[in-house]
């Protein structure tokens, strides 16, 4: 069984859509590129994922092709958001990855790691509620 994948419309749409929000959040040095296959395990059941390559800023969005375009423009204005929002804190993120050397080994090592990936990501969040709200929605049946 094939898995879904998002249109070459819908995909067209979400590329304007992202490069309307990326100049709005003054990500203009980055090149974000949208796939049209499903995000990979373990983010397939996700609304959406992006994959960065900091040094090069590239990104690479991925969204659900079965959640995302079910969504409400105000729900979809939010994912977008976050991913790109991921972009803006990938330096602060980049920073803790790399730099945060927990004491010990094992499993108490990568669970201390594994709560700095989370308090990192509810930032990331908190943040995107912030900025989403001022920024435009997608029109109405963009993704149809």
């Amino acid at each position: 069984m094939t898995a879904k994948r998002l249109t070459k419309r819908q995909r067209r749409a979400l590329r304007d859509y992202i490069a309307e929000l990326q100049a709005n959040l003054r990500l203009q040095g980055w090149v974000i590129d949208v796939e049209r296959d499903p995000s990979p395990a373990p983010h397939d059941k996700a609304r959406a994922c992006t994959w960065i390559t900091s040094e090069a800023h590239e990104a690479t969005i991925y969204v659900n092709p079965v959640v995302f375009p079910a969504l409400t423009r105000v729900e979809q204005r939010q994912v977008v958001v976050h991913e790109l929002c991921h972009l803006i804190l990938e330096q602060m993120d980049q920073a803790v990855r790399t730099g945060f050397r927990p004491r010990g080994r094992g499993d108490g090592a990568a669970a201390v790691k594994e709560l700095a990936r989370l308090a990192m990501e509810k930032a990331n969040d908190d943040f995107a509620w912030i900025i989403a709200e001022h920024q435009p929605l997608p029109a109405r049946g963009w993704l149809s």
